[in-house]
């Protein structure tokens, strides 16, 4: 009894390092598509976001350094068919982009490095 109420008390809410992607270009949305050189607007940047979500992501951060993104941190959920989606869907984006696809590994996040 007195461990189910103290958890009830416990906050469920995870703080993440880095600014949410879709809020972030939103916000940004003329500096964001200098910045995201991968995408050819603001539409395509939405669309992966949107597809990595509809997968299954828990939370897609924007990586940012000395001022310029250089990738997206995707959160990957528990579930291994929602994992299996989003590591496709990420491969095929970092292919794209010149960079070798990554292997899932039971890791927390998913790097997603986009073009120079």
């Amino acid at each position: 009894m007195t461990l189910s109420l103290f958890c009830s008390f416990v906050s469920s809410e995870v703080s993440y390092p880095e600014p949410e992607f879709k809020a972030w270009l939103q916000t940004n949305e003329e500096v964001a598509l200098l910045k995201v050189r991968s995408f050819r607007g603001s539409h395509a940047a939405r669309l992966l976001a949107d597809r990595l979500y509809s997968a299954g992501a828990v939370y897609i951060g924007v990586v940012i350094v000395l001022k310029e993104v250089s990738g997206l941190r995707v959160y990957l959920p528990q579930s291994f068919k929602k994992r299996e989606e989003i590591f496709k869907i990420a491969n095929r984006e970092l292919e794209g982009n010149g960079f070798s696809g990554e292997e899932d590994t039971g890791q927390d996040a998913l790097m997603v490095w986009l073009k120079r």
